[in-house]
């Protein structure tokens, strides 16, 4: 195989049996790092590489690849940080850069010949770095399995390549944690880890500006979107209520907070692939309902341009409420029909208070107007906000809240399991 240095090749056993058989082989025996160097002209990066993976720098820097190995088959696999698409074992590697697959077969049948295939380990047993950070494929598991969440939600394929392992090496004690990747427009954003008693981020984590996401839907595809506070949330909730089997779901989850940068994300997302519906799924408290009111006051259908913005703010007991009406809706007879329906939700959220809770019209130009509100602050009255600003601005059949029994949908699972 014109390339490959035959000094790294050893005998493959399975020459003249099932094609399938001889691809176990290939994604076992050849190491796809070495491959990638001397097909490729890949080049090792030694200072962010480690015993456990390698990152190779294309020959253009245009972008790099992680490499490591499975412990579960002994399959050799890689993920590109900088294109989610690019991930899999030395299969996935040919046909995302041959494109034919008839290439893709010639090359994996060269691998085959008696004098053509790589020996292994390769990997150097090099020790990490002070301070080095190091993230491989999913390799530790036990957090994760103690809040509940199985190998089967685990491997799911629209996590692959979304739960990762990060290792940091701090006076001399390996750290390990469990990685949620954090993608912006076009590439990754750093990490979110968490483990038992710990939540915290990579070093140089842009968290304002990304989000943790499943894999994305098939182009022109018909898919759910699912919002969370959490990734571990939205595992849960993956595992409580599976997907039916022809039905594509995307999960994100805003890691605890949701910032404007992370709504224009989300805005950019929905408007390149407009979801059939939203789900709001975060926490059963004020301060997850306050998040599910950000988004579902500003972000906008792209099939369905809404006129009215709600903003919402937090003041002493009261969620204050400011719609943002335009248009025919900032139009007289409108603004004080919606003034209407909107009394009419205080009196639903708190009934005894509802003549003293504020409501009044602010109007700074004659086609643009901003009703005032307020509502207490507890879960029951912020969750008729949020239905009330969904049904406003005609958004209720496209964006559903969803809430959990417990607090979050992980303790959702924990319950289900202890019964």
């Amino acid at each position: 195989m014109t390339g490959v240095d035959s000094s790294v090749l050893v005998a493959c056993p399975l020459i003249n049996t099932p094609m399938e058989d001889l691809y176990q082989w290939i994604k076992q025996h050849i190491d796809l790092a070495q491959y990638a160097q001397q097909v490729y002209g890949y080049q090792l990066d030694k200072s962010r590489s480690s015993k456990n993976s390698k990152v190779l720098i294309h020959p253009s820097e245009s972008h790099r690849i992680v490499v490591s190995r499975r412990e579960q088959n002994g399959h050799f696999c890689y993920f590109n940080p900088m294109d989610e698409q690019d991930k899999g074992t030395i299969v996935d590697f040919l046909v995302y850069r041959e494109g034919s697959w008839d290439k893709v077969v010639d090359k994996l049948s060269n691998l085959s010949d008696t004098s053509q295939a790589v020996q292994y380990p390769v990997f150097p047993e090099e020790e990490l770095d002070p301070d080095e950070e190091q993230v491989e494929s999913l390799s530790h598991r036990d957090f994760l399995h103690d809040r509940g969440l199985s190998d089967r939600t685990l491997d799911h394929p629209w996590f692959a390549g979304r739960i990762l392992t990060h290792k940091r090496l701090i006076d001399d004690k390996t750290m390990v944690n469990t990685a949620f990747p954090l993608f912006g427009l076009k590439q990754p954003m750093g990490y979110e880890l968490k483990n038992h008693g710990f939540h915290g981020y990579s070093t140089g984590s842009k968290k304002s500006r990304a989000c943790w996401m499943s894999m994305t839907p098939p182009a022109d595809s018909i898919y759910d979107l699912f919002l969370f506070e959490s990734a571990i949330d939205a595992l849960s909730y993956h595992q409580l209520h599976p997907p039916m089997e022809d039905h594509f779901r995307q999960y994100m989850s805003f890691g605890g907070q949701i910032s404007d940068g992370q709504i224009t994300l989300l805005q950019t997302l929905v408007d390149r692939h407009p979801p059939q519906r939203i789900f709001l799924c975060m926490d059963r408290d004020n301060s997850g309902q306050f998040y599910a009111l950000s988004i579902a006051g500003k972000l906008q259908s792209p099939i369905k341009l809404s006129s009215i913005l709600a903003v919402s703010h937090r003041r002493d007991n009261l969620c204050l409420l400011e719609f943002h009406l335009s248009g025919t809706f900032a139009e007289p007879f409108r603004v004080q029909a919606f003034q209407e329906t909107i009394r009419h939700a205080q009196r639903l959220a708190a009934p005894a208070l509802a003549d003293r809770l504020p409501l009044y019209i602010e109007a700074p130009y004659p086609d643009y107007q901003i009703l005032h509100s307020g509502f207490p602050i507890n879960n029951h009255t912020l969750s008729i906000c949020v239905r009330t600003v969904l049904a406003s601005r005609g958004l209720k059949d496209w964006m559903i809240l969803v809430l959990p029994q417990g607090k979050d949908f992980n303790d959702d699972l924990m319950d289900h399991m202890n019964k």
